[in-house]
C-alpha cells in the first residue's frame, strides 16, 4: 500500500471519527439532570425583573385567609431566570410542597411588545418545559387575560397559570392584631334628643382588648322622651362565643371599591391595631365618594356583634 493509498484511508478513517463524535440523539442533554437553555441564551433573553401570584384562574381574587398560590420571581441579576414555587398564606391549615423550581430563560418570540421566553429543566430525569408570556409591556390595544402567562408542561400535561395584577389586597383584621375600636358620635336622621342632652342618638364606642377579651364600652342612653340623653360607660369581660362573633364581624368587613354618596346616617368607623400594621383606621363605605381615608364594607355587622356580646 503506498502513501497516498494511506494517505487517504486517514482521511476517511479520521472523518468518520468526527462524524461519529458530532452525531447521536441531538437532544440526549436533555436527559441528564440541568436546564436545557444555554448560558448565553440566558444572558441574551434580558427579562423585566418581577414577584407575581399565579393562579390557575385568570383575574381570580386572592383569599386573605386561606392564599394557595404559585409565586414567580423573574430574575436578570446574572442571565434570565424565572424560580417557581409552590406557596400557602393566611390561616388555613393546610401544607404545600415548594417545589421550588429554576429555569434559564430564553426568548422565543416578540410581538406587540409582548415577549415570549421558553426553557427546560430535567430534574431526576424527569423533564419540563416553561413558556412565559410577558404582556407587562404590551402595546397593541387589545385584552389580554392576565400581564403574565406562564405555562408548564410536564409529563404530557401542561398546566396554565395566570398572574395576579390586582392591587395587594388590605387585611382589615391581621393575625397579631392587639385592639379594635368600633365607633360612631350618632346623629344623621333622628329626632331631636330631648333638652341638655350631653350626647347623640347612637352614639356608642367599644374597645376591644385581645389579650384579655375584655370590651370596654360607651354608648348614649335613651330613657324617656323627657330625660336628657347621657353616656353609659362600662367592662365587659367576652366568653368564648361572644368573642368568636365579634371576630366573626370584623373579618367579614373588606375594603370597599364602590364610590357611595350616601347621606343622613351617623359615620361608622373602626380602628385596628396590631404589631406588623400599627394603626389603621378605616370608614364605613356609606360614605365612599368623599374619597377622605379608606373605606370598608360591612362594618355595621361589628357594631351588631358588639352590642350583642355586651348587651349594649
Amino acid at each position: 500500500m503506498n502513501i497516498a493509498t494511506l494517505s487517504k484511508l486517514f482521511a476517511i478513517t479520521s472523518a468518520a471519527i468526527l462524524i461519529g463524535g458530532c452525531s447521536g440523539n441531538p437532544s440526549s442533554n436533555s436527559d441528564e439532570d440541568g436546564n436545557d437553555v444555554s448560558t448565553e441564551e440566558a444572558l441574551k433573553a434580558n427579562v423585566t425583573p418581577g414577584t407575581f401570584k399565579l393562579y390557575t384562574k385568570a383575574h381570580a381574587t386572592p383569599n386573605t385567609s386561606c392564599d394557595l398560590y404559585t409565586k414567580l420571581d423573574l430574575k436578570s441579576a446574572f442571565y434570565s431566570t424565572a424560580v417557581l414555587e409552590e406557596v400557602v398564606s393566611g390561616f388555613c391549615e393546610i401544607a404545600v410542597v415548594p417545589n421550588k423550581r429554576t429555569y434559564r430563560l430564553k426568548l422565543d418570540s416578540t410581538s406587540c411588545g409582548t415577549r415570549v421566553y421558553t426553557g427546560s429543566l430535567t430534574k431526576s430525569g424527569v423533564r419540563t418545559e416553561i413558556k412565559i408570556t410577558d404582556n407587562r409591556a404590551r402595546t397593541c390595544k387589545d385584552l389580554v387575560s392576565a400581564k403574565v402567562i406562564v405555562e408548564e408542561k410536564k409529563n404530557g400535561t401542561t398546566t396554565k397559570k395566570y398572574s395576579y395584577d390586582g392591587a395587594e389586597a388590605i387585611t382589615v383584621w391581621p393575625s397579631d392584631a392587639k385592639t379594635l375600636v368600633a365607633q360612631t358620635k350618632g346623629g344623621g336622621f333622628t329626632p331631636q334628643p330631648p333638652a341638655g342632652s350631653t350626647c347623640a342618638f347612637g352614639a356608642q364606642k367599644y374597645t376591644l382588648d385581645v389579650a384579655t377579651k375584655k370590651v370596654a364600652w360607651e354608648v348614649c342612653e335613651f330613657k324617656d322622651w323627657s330625660t336628657p340623653l347621657t353616656t353609659k360607660s362600662g367592662t365587659t369581660t367576652l366568653n368564648a362565643a361572644n368573642y368568636a362573633s365579634v371576630i366573626d364581624a370584623i373579618n367579614e368587613v373588606t375594603v370597599s371599591s364602590s364610590p357611595i354618596c350616601g347621606a343622613d346616617k351617623p359615620l361608622l368607623t373602626i380602628s385596628v391595631t396590631s404589631t406588623s400594621q400599627g394603626t389603621k383606621t378605616y370608614k364605613d363605605s356609606f360614605y365612599s365618594c368623599q374619597g377622605d381615608g379608606t373605606y370598608v364594607d360591612n362594618i355595621d355587622g361589628v357594631f351588631s356583634a358588639f352590642g350583642d356580646a355586651t348587651g349594649h
